[in-house]
């Protein structure tokens, strides 16, 4: 049985494009490719080019994971060569997908969220790393913890059409409750699409989200993951105007930053994610935040 076809007719029921578009793919040597190159091969209003194809596990062009620094060179790179309206990399086994924007620019999977949300009925799922009550407070918002499993037992108990993990998995009601990098293109060609169709590109929707500045995550050594939790909880308890929250790890939110520490379950370390209203606060709380960790 052709399944590779079959996947590919699945998938081109969600493509929805009003507008031409070209895409640069880097499916990094994974498996990704082969569905891709099905689902675009003579598709007529889309361009796709697609990058290091040849599936092989040793990840010649560069390693599986698209979010090691340097990853997506090769793909921003491309974007600005073709004047591309998008840009993707996969992970290596094809279930992780960091969009790039038209100038070339990684785009965060949560901004990538913001992008395709308008598309599906809320509610809507995020992992805790989305720090979303600070970045974008809304009811219709509902967080989970960090990891593919925690997303979709939420998705499933909210009978939720969208989800999104920080690690770029993107989770749709449509492929049960499932995690899909291919299906995320594909909506995320439709919102581009729709956005050339009104004379706009992503990078300009990208900069009116607004100006807050955020970091990847960063993790630290810890000997104590949990006492470095009891720390921050010690530290911000005691500042007015700020909540704490342990859905996963510890969220704290105050009026000018908020920042997610969770422990992780196979290393002996802590994984920070932060964002603020702008750079001179980011930079001076990192400090700040790395002391009373004690790292």
């Amino acid at each position: 049985m052709n399944y590779i076809g079959k996947y590919a007719d699945f998938l081109e029921t969600f493509l929805k494009a009003k507008a031409p578009v070209k895409i640069v793919l880097d499916v990094s040597n994974g498996p990704a490719g082969l569905v891709l190159e099905k689902l675009f091969k003579d598709r007529a209003g889309i361009e796709a080019i697609i990058l290091n194809k040849e599936v092989s596990g040793e990840f010649p062009a560069h390693g599986p994971n698209p979010l090691v620094a340097g990853a997506a060179d090769e793909v921003s790179r491309k974007v600005l060569e073709e004047d591309a309206d998008l840009g993707a990399i996969y992970d290596g086994d094809g279930d992780r997908v960091i969009f790039i924007s038209n100038k070339g620019k990684a785009i965060d999977p949560f901004d990538a969220f913001f992008l395709i949300r308008n598309r599906f009925q809320p509610p809507y799922i995020v992992d805790v790393r989305a720090l979303s009550e600070f970045i974008s407070p809304d009811p219709e918002i509902i967080e989970a913890a960090a990891g593919r499993s925690y997303i979709y037992k939420a998705l499933k108990k909210e009978n939720a059409q969208l989800g999104v993990e920080r690690s770029g998995h993107f989770f749709f009601r449509d492929f049960f409750y499932q995690d899909s990098a291919v299906l995320a293109t594909v909506h995320m060609i439709n919102a581009v699409s729709a956005l050339k169709k009104n004379g706009q590109s992503i990078d300009e929707v990208l900069a009116g989200l607004g100006s807050l500045e955020r970091l990847p995550e960063m993790s630290f050594e810890v000997n104590d993951g949990e006492g470095v939790l009891r720390r921050l909880e010690a530290h911000y308890q005691g500042i007015p105007g700020f909540k704490i929250e342990r859905t996963d790890g510890i969220t704290i939110i105050g009026p000018d930053l908020a920042l997610n520490v969770r422990v992780s379950n196979t290393e002996p370390v802590v994984r920070l994610n932060i964002v603020a209203k702008n750079r001179k606060m980011l930079d001076e709380k990192l400090i700040e935040i790395k002391k009373v960790m004690g790292v």
